[in-house]
């Protein structure tokens, strides 16, 4: 399948709601690394999520899961989509770095799996409305 069509494909799975706000979310898509693609059993779940640039810890802003993607995968996580509970959702405001990771038990807070991780094109964090690209190739810790 052509990178394209893929990408095309892995948006449409995002649903067609999303869609709409592809102004006010950051969307995107998530390799494998070429040395991680025959290790990567199918299957799993890639979460796909949001932390405030220059904070490595604590819950994360907005998240997402996909069972069973396929790669490359295409995303989209909005302000819907953030860990706040019992609030209304916000739009996402300020500069994140993005997180995927392939976790192949589909557990959230198990550190196993492959991470990949972005800051942007120019390494100050992704905004609202952008599109990312980012690779899947480290492995974690089992």
């Amino acid at each position: 399948m052509k990178p394209i069509t893929a990408l095309l494909l892995g948006l449409a799975a995002c649903g067609a709601a999303q869609a709409q706000d592809a102004r006010t979310c950051i969307s995107g898509t998530a390799t494998l690394s070429t040395a991680l693609g025959a290790q990567v059993p199918p299957g799993g779940t890639l979460f796909v999520y949001l932390r405030e640039k220059g904070r490595d810890r604590g819950s994360p802003t907005a998240v997402i899961s996909i069972k069973a993607p396929t790669y490359p995968q295409g995303f989209m996580v909005c302000g819907r989509d953030q860990m706040v509970t019992g609030a209304p959702a916000k739009a996402l405001s300020g500069n994140y770095r993005l997180y995927a990771r392939h976790s192949v038990s589909g557990a959230p807070m198990k550190d196993e799996g492959y991470l990949g991780t972005s800051d942007g094109a120019a390494g100050k964090g992704v905004k609202a409305g952008e599109r990312v690209q980012v690779e899947i190739s480290r492995p974690l810790a089992k």
